[in-house]
C-alpha cells in the first residue's frame, strides 16, 4: 500500500486533501454542536442521578468533538478517492502499453460437451486469474510499482468480474444471437479484453472498494456512538415525564 501510495502522491494534493478532511470535521463539528444547542430542552432535561446530568452536559464537549473526528477521516478518505479516480486517465498509455506487451496472446473458450456458456466463461476467467497472477510475480521481481497495481486491481473481484462481462460481450458479438447454440471453441486475443479504457475503469472501482472499505465501518461506528446518547436522552425525556406526571399529581391531591 505505501508502495502505491508512492505511485499516486506524484498527482495528487496532500495540503488540498488535510485542508479537505479540516474542513469536513469543522462542518460537522459546528452541525453537531448547533442541534445540541437547539434541542437543549431535551439534551439537559432533568435526570435522575447527578452523574447523568454531568454526562448530559458533557454532551456539549463530546460529541462536537467526536464528529470532528469522523468528519476528519471522511473528509480525507473521501477526497483521497476523488483525487485519485481524477488522475487515473493520467495511467491510460502506460495501461494500453502494459496489456499490449503482456496479454498477447490467444484465449480458447471451450463449450464442447456438458458445459454451458456460463461455466465455459468462469474457466475462461480463472485462466485469466492464473496468467495475471503469474504477471503479478514478475513485476514484482522487476520492482515495476505501476505494473504491480494494475495487475492487482485487474485480479480483483471487481476487476474479474468486469472481464467476465467483456469476454461475454466479445463472445456475443461473434456469434450474433445465436450466442446460445456455440458448440464450438473460441478464440480471443486476450488484449482485446485489456484496452486502456477497460483498466483505467477498474482501477476506478478499485480504488472506490477500497475507500468503501474504510468508510462503512467509520459510519457504522460513528452512528453507534451517536446512537447511545441519544438513547440516554430519550430514557432520560420518558423519566422526566413521568416525574413532572408524578409532580402534578402530587401537588393535586395536597390542595
Amino acid at each position: 500500500m505505501a508502495d502505491y501510495y508512492g505511485l499516486f502522491t506524484q498527482y495528487i494534493n496532500v495540503f488540498a486533501i488535510i485542508w479537505s478532511g479540516i474542513k469536513t470535521g469543522l462542518l460537522s463539528f459546528i452541525v453537531a454542536l448547533i442541534v445540541l444547542v437547539l434541542f437543549k430542552k431535551w439534551v439537559l432535561v432533568r435526570r435522575r442521578y447527578p452523574a447523568l446530568r454531568y454526562l448530559a452536559i458533557s454532551y456539549y464537549f463530546l460529541i462536537p468533538l467526536v464528529c470532528f473526528g469522523f468528519g476528519l477521516v471522511y473528509g480525507l478518505i473521501t477526497t483521497s478517492r476523488d483525487q485519485i479516480i481524477d488522475k487515473l486517465p493520467l495511467y491510460q498509455s502506460t495501461a494500453q502499453s502494459f496489456a499490449e506487451q503482456n496479454f498477447d496472446f490467444n484465449l480458447k473458450i471451450d463449450v464442447y460437451g456438458n458445459k454451458s456458456l456460463d461455466e465455459a466463461m468462469n474457466d475462461a476467467v480463472n485462466d485469466i486469474e492464473y496468467i495475471i497472477l503469474s504477471e503479478i510475480e514478475l513485476a514484482k521481481q522487476n520492482h515495476q510499482v505501476v505494473h504491480q497495481f494494475i495487475l492487482t486491481v485487474i485480479e480483483s473481484p471487481v476487476g474479474l468480474k468486469l472481464i467476465k462481462s467483456n469476454l461475454k460481450d466479445k463472445v456475443a458479438s461473434g456469434v450474433g444471437l445465436n450466442r446460445q447454440l456455440m458448440d464450438e471453441v473460441f478464440e480471443i486475443k486476450l488484449s482485446q479484453l485489456f484496452t486502456g479504457d477497460t483498466i483505467i475503469k477498474i482501477m476506478g472501482f478499485y480504488v472506490t472498494q477500497i475507500a468503501n472499505g474504510f468508510l462503512i465501518p467509520l459510519v457504522i461506528i460513528w452512528l453507534i456512538l451517536m446512537l447511545l446518547p441519544v438513547i440516554e436522552i430519550i430514557f432520560a425525556c420518558r423519566y422526566n415525564k413521568k416525574y413532572q406526571a408524578f409532580i402534578r399529581q402530587t401537588d393535586k391531591f395536597s390542595q
